[in-house]
């Protein structure tokens, strides 16, 4: 699962690195390459809750084996294609393939609680890995990208997913059991396949937590460039720490989730977010690297601890009948925090500017804020709430 998740945050940095070499090789202009990242994008959106759902009918493993043979199918007609029209077509279709990993993995592991006398839930761990997996392959995907083009050019870009779709498939039917035979699963309907008010409350909460990392993840290396006059290798070791933390503190976000519960890990997660973007409010054009370096990693801890917190409490309310379709909702919310924080830079003027950064922070510490409010509230509800018995349940 771990392997599949990896393609669609991988297929979405990689191409950042390529753009150049794509516009002179087929040439076109920098509006008309754009559309690589829009069709993805958009694609993807889409694709998240269809994957999830079509996971539910008719069953997580067909649905995983087949999203991954897209994606190492459209992997070599991208490679081959010979203008720019349809390469733009195949990266949509390649953005349908590599979004199935998410939510056909998290029906399957689902499924596998099912069956392994593991009382109904998930195991920390695993979901873990997944949230791992998504943050380093994104992380890695510039690395990558730019050794390939170096390498080899633009089009091995594409035919890297190849053999990364082979070995998840191959993983797949080894490990993962068989969907049950016979006619679709049926799906309970009576709240809509996206969940009822605990799972949009869930929604609403990661697509919040995605519009501040994103807004941090588009603005500050502009600022980095145009005012502090870094270069482009500078600026990618100051962010490195701003994803690299939110890996290394994921074995720390398990165990705290072990020992404390869903809701404390949230208190904590957007507590710690409130820390770390007033620290951001305070930057300005003679701050050192040093504490630049540590301001982005004390931004990328709390990622960690949000995006694993929503994960388990995602898990927790989707029925498992509906775990699929849940996941992939939940990874569309992704994708609306993204362009809300396009638009916020847009709104609160050029983040290249100390003033435009600044003023940035200001709203995400404010909306931190926010965070932190939201989520101690669902943690003394929770704890107010009496235990539910098994027969009160059913």
């Amino acid at each position: 699962m771990a392997v599949a998740t990896a393609l669609n945050p991988l297929n979405t940095s990689m191409i950042a690195v390529a753009l150049a070499d794509v516009r002179s090789d087929l040439r076109v202009g920098p509006a008309s390459a754009s559309l690589l990242l829009l069709s993805f994008a958009l694609a993807s959106a889409v694709a998240q809750p269809l994957a999830g759902w079509l996971a539910d009918r008719v069953g997580s493993r067909r649905v995983l084996v087949a999203g991954l043979a897209i994606a190492g199918a459209t992997g070599v007609a991208a490679a081959a294609v010979p203008s720019f029209a349809p390469l733009v077509a195949v990266r949509a279709i390649q953005a349908l393939g590599t979004s199935v990993g998410f939510p056909a993995g998290v029906a399957a592991l689902g499924a596998l609680v099912a069956g392994g006398g593991r009382g109904g839930r998930v195991p920390a761990a695993w979901l873990g890995a997944l949230t791992v997996s998504s943050n380093a392959s994104a992380a890695l995907g510039p690395v990558l990208g730019s050794f390939l083009g170096a390498v080899a050019g633009w089009r091995a870009v594409f035919l890297v997913n190849v053999p990364i779709s082979l070995v998840a498939i191959g993983l797949a039917l080894a490990y993962l059991p068989p969907d049950a035979a016979g006619s679709p699963r049926p799906v309970a309907t009576d709240r809509g396949a996206a969940g009822g008010r605990a799972l949009w409350s869930v929604y609403a909460r990661f697509a919040l937590v995605c519009a501040i990392f994103y807004s941090v993840f588009f603005a500050l290396p502009q600022w980095l460039e145009s005012t502090r006059r870094l270069t482009a290798p500078q600026t990618g070791l100051v962010m490195l720490p701003f994803v690299g933390t939110a890996v290394l503190a994921m074995p720390f976000a398990v165990r705290l989730l072990s020992r404390v519960g869903v809701a404390r890990m949230l208190v904590v997660g957007a507590g710690g977010l409130v820390v770390a973007t007033w620290l951001l409010t305070l930057v300005g054009a003679d701050t050192s690297v040093v504490a630049l370096v540590a301001i982005a990693a004390a931004l990328g801890v709390p990622s960690a601890f949000n995006n694993l917190g929503l994960q388990a409490e995602l898990v927790e309310h989707a029925p498992r009948e509906r775990q699929g379709a849940a996941a992939g909702w939940f990874q569309n919310a992704r994708f609306v925090g993204a362009m809300a924080a396009a638009g916020l830079l847009a709104m609160v003027g050029d983040p290249a500017a100390t003033r435009g950064l600044r003023t940035l922070a200001v709203v995400l510490a404010l909306s931190s804020v926010a965070l932190l409010v939201w989520s101690g509230r669902r943690a003394v509800a929770l704890a107010a709430r009496k235990p539910v018995t098994i027969t009160e349940r059913t």
